[in-house]
């Protein structure tokens, strides 16, 4: 590049004016700019916020222009009913409407309305700079629009409900049922949120408790196989396959608990394969083992309740120790619980600081 440059100096008593004019410059084709290839980062926490029976509303953090700095330019959000991947991202919805972005680590948010009601959606988005250079997919997610009342899941099931747990992503129900949602299912079954599905071929009677320990679903109740194996009132689900846990009991299991590093079973059994535990046990991985002399009827719930575990049912001692219905068991042993009530307990929770019982007292 050259400028001429011409420079005329006028002096005037103590005014002195200086003209500086430059004309006939050129330069060469060279760019002074260079050229951006960096595009926005992949949003990684996209999000539901809330949901409405037609409408779901989508929470993030804004990239920047230049992966997570500056800001970008413009955002492409789609929704499909399934999920969604590069492969098929072009067949996906594209929300209209769509805010600009704002500066790179900012909370940004946007409302997708005219949804169909009770129905699972995925979300992703991509974000733009100004060339335009395009972020990579963002995390799909996904949720389900909602009534804001009482729903069904899917066609419920046949019979009476239980026990609820959840194991691997998934509602966990039990009780004495044949079919959930219209497919066969005996006495348990899973919700993934969309549809029922068996838990193997089930069990042979009712499920009365359900629980997770040690990465295995925990069933319960008044049945003596799962699975099609034998497993005497209670067995364990890894995900595929049903198993037992020692030699089982000889009467229905009511509840468990989880407590110092062991599992509790208690219910109606008097015995755990030829040992006898008197309606509570405890299982070491290996082995069920009594409880000092046990209770002396039905327990029908167990809760932790600071370091003790509590059982609840309908009995008048545990341990040889007076209790009504209600009772503590720790390492010391058992202990009678405040008391206890004047009729059978069947079940107990934690809130607000208090501890509530109920049943027929």
């Amino acid at each position: 590049m050259y400028c001429k440059i011409n420079i005329d100096r006028i002096i005037g008593g103590a005014i002195a004016l200086m003209a500086l004019v430059i004309f006939g410059c050129s330069s060469s084709n060279k760019s002074t700019n260079a050229t951006d290839t960096v595009a926005p980062a992949a949003v990684q926490n996209l999000a539901a916020a809330s949901h409405t029976a037609t409408s779901i509303t989508l929470v993030w953090t804004a990239p920047g222009d230049d992966s997570l700095s500056g800001q970008a330019t413009q955002y492409d959000i789609r929704y499909s009913p399934s999920p969604i991947n590069e492969s098929n991202w072009v067949s996906a919805t594209q929300i209209t409407g769509e805010p600009a972005p704002p500066p790179a680590g900012t909370a940004d948010t946007l409302p997708i309305t005219g949804l169909l009601w009770n129905t699972r959606y995925y979300f992703a988005l991509k974000t733009a700079d100004e060339v335009p250079n395009w972020s990579g997919l963002s995390n799909v997610m996904h949720d389900s629009t909602r009534t804001g009342t009482w729903e069904p899941l899917g066609s419920g099931m046949s019979g009476t409900v239980n026990a609820l747990a959840i194991y691997q992503g998934q509602l966990i129900t039990g009780g004495s049922f044949t079919n959930a949602g219209g497919v066969p299912a005996n006495n348990i079954a899973a919700w993934d949120g969309v549809s029922w599905s068996p838990l193997g071929i089930g069990t042979n009677g009712s499920v009365s408790s359900l629980d997770v320990y040690n990465g295995k679903l925990l069933a319960g109740g008044a049945f003596t196989t799962a699975g099609g194996f034998t497993v005497n009132h209670v067995a364990s689900w890894d995900g595929s396959s049903w198993s037992l846990l020692g030699t089982g009991f000889n009467d229905a299991v009511n509840t468990f608990s989880p407590y110092n590093s062991k599992l509790y079973a208690a219910g109606l059994f008097i015995l755990a394969g030829p040992d006898t535990v008197k309606r509570v046990a405890s299982w070491d991985s290996n082995t069920w083992s009594p409880l000092g002399s046990g209770i002396n009827g039905a327990v029908n719930g167990s809760i932790i309740y600071g370091n003790n575990l509590i059982f609840g049912g309908a009995f008048g001692f545990a341990g040889g120790i007076p209790a009504n219905n209600i009772a503590s068991w720790s390492n010391s042993g058992w202990n009678s619980f405040n008391g206890g009530t004047s009729g059978p307990v069947n079940t107990f929770n934690i809130f607000g600081g208090l501890f509530i019982v109920g049943g027929i007292f």
